[in-house]
């Protein structure tokens, strides 16, 4: 097949959710070839003070999403958010001996009290991740909190925009700043929540020194212009500075804290007292906490399973349950003694054991990709002692499996290959904030995580919302 019949088909065989204009950027690049071997300078002053904040390699050029892409996952953003909260809310006594949490009774039921009182979800900060199966989207799993990886992409853009501009075989398409609308929502959270136009975001980083954190410091100032705020950005990095006044106001070194976030915070920085403090201060409209246990609950991996219990399901709309069974891989708990499955009712065990090519097995508590099992890379006597193993285990779940379809990407020195994606699509006070992808060769783990392996791959659009750029 010749280059030019190659070219039309990738056009014609193209996924809804990927830009005509992304067909047109591979096409490009197979026809010239000076521009494949293109690497993204990091020999600059503005890369080397980001390169820390990078935990795994990237490609060099960007996958472009249609404008379904962004709107299928603006309207799935607000219903997971809305359908999860819910099912929060409703089923409270159950949460903390379904989801096996350790924190206290009483604690719990504080945080989803604090929950059914956020009307608006100011202040949180999710990251979807999703697969696309056979052109479906999937949400296989939901992050929660200020930790959430992915917004590094935002020091690609200036290099890619530079070079995507100078190709006027492109349609015009932009790029969604990820971390620009993180910082946006929590002064949206600061001035709606609190009141407060003058508020302080301060941002704990962990041993960096303040010197590489100047561009984060500026795209900081430049959205609080843009939102006409007088809010400030300050780092600290000590957790030992926080102090709670009688009033439940926060502050680190004698300033007021409007909001605060967490980069690399680790069990050993802060201490149970001091989080209850700041839980506190959240609880009580002191301050915007990112890390609140309300919305932590949001990344609770048992929750897939809840949604699926028949008490739920009969708990919710014939909408409600359609949006889950198109979008929510099917979930239980491994430990499950009754799973109804495709019309048949049987132990987790036999299901699982039936069925090793249809599911993955996941620890709850577990992050970086440890501790997921896929059916369809195990061989069959090691499937069955995992299963056998965690019959009795109430930390696992079993979800379906879905097949990520095949994404065709240009990736030096291999040129055009097809990779599998997983997609993390930013939720920020319940609103779609952009999206990016890790991605691995199909004949490599299955288990899509940089931890695994996976390449970070950027994400532009063939069109956005002008106030976003």
């Amino acid at each position: 097949m010749n280059n030019k019949n190659i070219q039309e088909n990738r056009t014609q065989d193209m996924s809804k959710y990927l830009s005509s204009a992304n067909a047109q950027l591979l096409n490009t690049l197979e026809s010239e070839p000076n521009l494949q071997s293109y690497s993204i300078n990091l020999d600059t002053p503005y890369f080397e003070r980001a390169k820390d904040f990078f935990d795994c390699p990237f490609e060099n050029w960007p996958t472009i999403v249609s404008s379904e892409f962004v709107s299928e996952s603006q309207w799935i953003n607000k219903e997971i958010v809305r359908i999860f909260k819910k099912v929060l809310v409703n089923f409270r006594s159950q949460i903390k001996s379904y989801a096996a949490l350790k924190e206290d009774n009483e604690l719990i039921e504080q945080s989803i009290q604090n929950l059914s009182n956020y009307d608006d979800l100011l202040g949180l900060l999710l990251r979807l991740d999703l697969v696309i199966s056979n052109e479906t989207f999937k949400v296989i799993e939901i992050n929660s909190g200020s930790s959430i990886g992915g917004w590094t992409m935002d020091f690609l853009e200036q290099d890619m925009q530079q070079r995507l501009a100078q190709l006027d075989t492109i349609t015009p398409i932009a790029y969604r700043p990820i971390l620009e609308g993180a910082m946006a929502s929590l002064i949206t959270a600061m001035e709606e929540r609190l009141g407060e136009k003058q508020g302080n975001v301060f941002i704990y980083i962990d041993k960096l020194e303040e010197s590489r954190l100047v561009d984060i410091k500026k795209i900081f100032e430049e959205t609080a212009v843009k939102m006409n705020s007088q809010a400030q950005l300050i780092f600290f990095s000590t957790t030992k500075s926080i102090v709670q006044g009688e009033d439940g106001t926060v502050t680190v070194d004698g300033k007021k804290v409007g909001a605060m976030v967490f980069n690399g915070l680790s069990k050993r920085d802060i201490t149970d007292e001091t989080y209850l403090c700041l839980l506190d201060a959240s609880y009580r409209n002191k301050m915007v906490f990112p890390d609140d246990m309300s919305f932590a609950l949001f990344g609770a991996k048992h929750l897939f399973a809840l949604v699926y219990e028949d008490y739920v399901q009969q708990s919710l709309s014939a909408d409600e349950r359609a949006f889950i069974h198109k979008y929510i891989p099917f979930t239980f708990k491994s430990n499950n003694r009754s799973v109804s499955w495709q019309g048949e009712v049987s132990t987790a065990k036999a299901l699982l054991i039936q069925n090793k090519d249809s599911f993955v097995l996941k620890q709850a508590f577990s992050s970086s990709g440890k501790d997921v099992v896929i059916g369809l890379s195990s061989t069959d006597e090691e499937w069955e002692n995992l299963v056998n193993e965690l019959y009795d285990d109430e930390k696992w779940i079993a979800q379906q499996y879905f097949e990520p379809d095949a994404v065709e990407i240009f990736s030096y020195p291999f040129n055009m290959i097809k990779k599998s994606f997983v997609w993390g699509v930013f939720n920020f006070n319940t609103e779609y904030h952009g999206a990016f992808v890790r991605a691995s060769f199909l004949d490599q783990d299955k288990v899509i995580n940089s931890s695994r392996g996976a390449i970070d791959v950027a994400i532009f659009e063939e069109s956005i919302s002008k106030e976003l750029v």
